[in-house]
Parts: C-alpha cells; structure tokens; sequence
C-alpha cells in the first residue's frame, strides 16, 4: 500500500530494514564536574546512578528558555553513549534528560 496522504501510513513490505535509533527519556537528578575557562563552563564528568562517567566530548551547548525558567542544555558522549544534561540555571540543578538509544 502506497498513500501520499500525510495522514495514511506507508509500508514497503521487505524493501528497507528499520532500525530503531531514539532518544530514551531518563529525567533523573545527577551531580556534574567540571571546568571554567575564560567564563565558560565545560562539564567533565557527571554520576548518575552512582557510576561516574568521563565526558569525552561535547557535542552541542544550547541556552533553552521555557517561561520564566532558563536552562543550559549539553549534550555530551560519555562511554560510547549520547547523553544530554539540563542546567537549570533557576535552582541549580543538573538532570540527565536523555540517553541515546541504538537498537
């Protein structure tokens, strides 16, 4: 079945191989590490579920604004996974948002 409607789903029957690849909605407090340099914050590790994890890289900084909250957003790998930690910058507080999945 083939339909261009955005509304009807599409199915290719043995055509593709899906893989599900998603982020998983953790939402957990964590405490974080790291480093300023000329004003700006780096984490470098952060524990979550008491095992710390070393912070390869930072993929993506951004500033996110909801309301009246304002919050950093990191998006870092640790241990071959991709993570993102929330800075709310109201109260302080770190929280591992997501972990990307691969399956």
């Amino acid at each position: 079945m083939i339909c261009f409607d955005v509304n009807c789903p599409v199915v290719f029957l043995g055509i593709f191989r899906f893989t599900t690849v998603m982020y998983q909605t953790i939402h957990e407090s964590i405490k974080v590490a790291g480093i300023f340099n000329c004003s700006v914050f780096k984490p470098t590790w952060f524990e979550w579920r008491r095992q710390l994890l070393k912070i390869q890289q930072i993929t993506l900084i951004s500033d996110y604004k909801q309301g009246s909250v304002k919050s950093k957003i990191y998006s870092v790998m640790a241990d071959g996974n991709l993570y993102r930690l929330l800075f709310d910058l109201n109260s302080c507080n770190w929280t591992l948002e997501n972990v990307w999945i691969d399956g």
